[in-house]
């Protein structure tokens, strides 16, 4: 029995050629699942930037139409979480008041922080901090970033 020299030549360089694809893929596939994840991270962020954003704009709307404290902070934190971020997540929410937009003050100056005692004309700010948990978190422990929105209005 004869054996062809060319067929085992050609057989060890498939597998050659087979290894080194193997060997391609496994450094380019934590580089792909790197950027791939970072893609979703961007996009989990800027959603919740946006939801962050709008409940700070429906508190600055709520500040501005004088409803107590208790009330605004109940309707940013509906919003929120209308907004797909959890109501657990949101560090603080402070409403503050000023007349020049330089010097702001507490709305409330009350021990149980109900009453809104912003004054007509007066500038009114809602500001809204939000724990926000990255995708890497995961896999490792940790991963988070405060992120926050600030929204002016005037008061009516």
């Amino acid at each position: 029995m004869r054996h062809d020299h060319a067929a085992t030549v050609s057989g060890i360089a498939d597998r050659r050629q087979r290894g080194a694809a193997l060997v391609e893929c496994a450094l380019a596939l934590p580089l792909l699942l790197l950027l791939v994840m970072g893609v979703i991270e961007i996009g989990r962020m800027t959603r919740t930037q946006l939801a962050l954003a709008q409940a700070a704009r429906e508190g600055a709307q709520a500040i501005a139409r004088a409803l107590t404290v208790e009330r605004v902070a109940a309707r940013v934190l509906n919003t929120a979480e209308q907004g797909g971020l959890r109501r657990g997540a949101v560090i603080a929410i402070e409403l503050t008041s000023s007349s020049n937009g330089t010097n702001w003050a507490a709305i409330s100056n009350d021990s149980k922080a109900l009453e809104n005692n912003a004054k007509r004309g007066n500038l009114v700010r809602a500001r809204v901090r939000y724990r926000h948990a990255h995708v890497s978190s995961l896999v490792f422990s940790g991963g988070s970033r405060d992120m926050e929105s600030v929204v002016v209005a005037r008061r009516n």
